[in-house]
């Protein structure tokens, strides 16, 4: 069975049984795209009375990516959609020069965006630490996402 909830232009209609797909998603806090607030607003009416919008702003995208980025992020074979997003995710590049551009692309992102959102309210809480523990090693391409 799988529970990786996932459906490109899904309808509103067909959103809450998408995510009924999931065991136990509706007992579940869950953080949906705030630009969407009817979609918001149906899952509310259908059985989901825990969700609600994110909190977007400037840099949100950039700054929960790299908050993401701090993790060593497993995934369960079974969400292949998780995996395909997290292997591609990339930065834009220069088309005349291939140099990699400071732009993170805007495609296939949608599970991408869901991990975004769902880590947010972990992500406002972090208290900046100073450490005296070594740096990490970086991740090479083969070895994890955006490294």
């Amino acid at each position: 069975m799988p529970y990786e909830a996932y459906r490109v232009g899904c309808e509103i209609v067909d959103t809450p049984a998408l995510f009924m797909t999931v065991p136990a998603s509706e007992k579940w806090p869950i953080t949906a795209d705030s630009s969407r607030p009817e979609t918001i607003s149906h899952m509310l009416k259908n059985g989901f009375p825990k969700i609600m919008g994110a909190i977007k702003g400037p840099g949100s995208v950039e700054d929960g990516i790299e908050f993401l980025k701090s993790f060593d992020i497993v995934v369960h074979p079974r969400c292949k959609h998780t995996i395909d997003e997290l292997s591609m995710y990339s930065f834009k590049t220069d088309p005349l020069t291939s140099k990699v551009l400071p732009v993170l692309e805007d495609k296939d992102n949608h599970v991408i965006d869901a991990l975004r959102y769902a880590c947010e309210g972990a992500r406002r809480a972090k208290k900046p630490t100073k450490t005296m523990d070594k740096p990490k090693p970086r991740r090479t391409h083969a070895q994890g996402w955006m490294a």
